[in-house]
């Protein structure tokens, strides 16, 4: 989780990323437009590092 220091995330996030973009498959950018995060970008890499770990 050191990739997401410094960064506004809750646990919920975390949970969310953790388990959902895996079993279900979804697109980052599908579960960012979700979660209503505007940088999309910056979010799919943290979510990506998140979910490969």
């Amino acid at each position: 989780m050191d990739c997401l220091v410094g960064k506004e995330v809750s646990y919920a996030d975390l949970l969310i990323g953790n388990y959902l973009c895996k079993p279900l498959g979804l697109g980052m950018t599908d579960l960012l437009s979700m979660l209503g995060y505007p940088n999309k970008q910056t979010w799919w890499i943290q979510f990506k590092l998140l979910c490969t770990t």
